[in-house]
């Protein structure tokens, strides 16, 4: 049922309808002016004694060997200020698509970034910078642009959403196995309705790099296989790196995220009050694209999600999101994920 529902869907979807991360629909030819490529901000180095060097070096073994609890502002070499925020864009998505969800963190223009694709796309324009990047490159520059942002000495955390979730996924994944080491100062991770889905569904999503109206996930796939078997990246994602990773979906934008949950990720539901993927379809298959993208987005100004991660900076694992997969059940048609929507 879900492989016709998926293909019926893209018959039917005009242009880039069903596109994971909905931005403008056309982007303005660029300038003959090429704008300075996103440079990190300069960061101060402190005289400190010696007996701070060593606190900063037990404090950053701590991080690298999976420390859990309260992310102090301060930690390292005596700097003060609140953990660093850097935001991860989605496919087609501008800086400004999280103006939203900042507002509701309530943070203030110091204690966030966001992360720019033209870090690893030669281009003028950072919306078609975020859709022509694919994942693996994109986790290398996140991965060169996190090490220019931060010493080490304030802590970071990361919020990506759709196929900036993907992203961090993939340079997370890659930081459990040590190849590269993590980034020192990184703690956390927020997914926001990430495609990073195996199988079929997964299949479809990254089909979105050849196909326009079809979603795209950067060509993400958390599924790897050799002759002694297959590994789930997913699974216990960020635990070998020290990362604190959390995923939050809204499982009525169905095939924008995904329908399992790994091992030992912690993965929190929140629905909007929208109509589920079939019970919308069925409704009016022509309005399909459109509410999917709707429900997509609803996770960037949802107050439980700002609420959430503004937990987990003050506390690591703190995030107390009640699941609610059950608690839409009234408009009468099955869920992709097996209840009632």
């Amino acid at each position: 049922m879900t492989a016709l529902l998926l293909t019926v869907v893209m018959a039917l979807a005009p242009g880039d309808a069903t596109r994971l991360s909905p931005g403008p629909a056309d982007t303005a030819a660029p300038t003959t002016t090429v704008p300075e490529a996103p440079t990190p901000e300069p960061i101060e180095t402190p005289i400190v004694p010696i007996a701070s060097i060593i606190a900063a070096g037990i404090a950053l073994a701590g991080t690298l060997l999976g420390r859990k609890g309260k992310v102090a502002p301060g930690n390292g070499l005596g700097l003060s200020g609140d953990p660093l925020v850097v935001f991860v864009p989605g496919h087609g998505n501008a800086p400004e698509d999280f103006d939203g969800l900042i507002d509701l963190m309530d943070l203030e223009p110091e204690e966030y970034r966001v992360f720019d694709y033209r870090w690893g796309v030669p281009t003028t324009d950072p919306v078609h910078a975020s859709q022509a990047l694919g994942v693996g490159d994109t986790a290398a520059a996140l991965n060169a642009y996190l090490a220019g942002v931060t010493d080490g000495d304030r802590e970071v955390y990361l919020v990506g959403f759709s196929k900036g979730g993907a992203g961090i996924a993939e340079m997370v994944s890659r930081w459990d196995e040590g190849l590269p080491p993590p980034v020192p100062g990184v703690v956390g991770a927020a997914l926001l309705d990430p495609p990073i889905s195996g199988g079929f569904q997964g299949f479809v999503q990254s089909l979105g790099r050849y196909v326009g109206p079809i979603p795209d996930d950067g060509g993400y796939d958390p599924i790897e296989c050799m002759f002694d078997g297959c590994v789930d990246h997913r699974d216990h994602l960020g635990e070998g790196a020290g990362i604190e990773v959390l995923v939050i979906r809204n499982p009525k934008a169905g095939i924008t995220n995904f329908d399992d949950r790994p091992d030992g990720l912690r993965v929190y539901d929140v629905p909007d009050e929208g109509r589920g993927p079939l019970a919308a379809f069925f409704h009016n298959p022509f309005s399909y694209s459109a509410r999917v993208a709707e429900a997509h987005e609803a996770v960037l100004h949802d107050r439980r999600v700002a609420e959430c991660i503004r937990a987990e900076l003050t506390e690591l694992g703190s995030c107390d999101i009640e699941s609610e997969t059950t608690a839409y059940s009234g408009s009468g048609a099955w869920s992709l994920r097996g209840g009632m929507m």
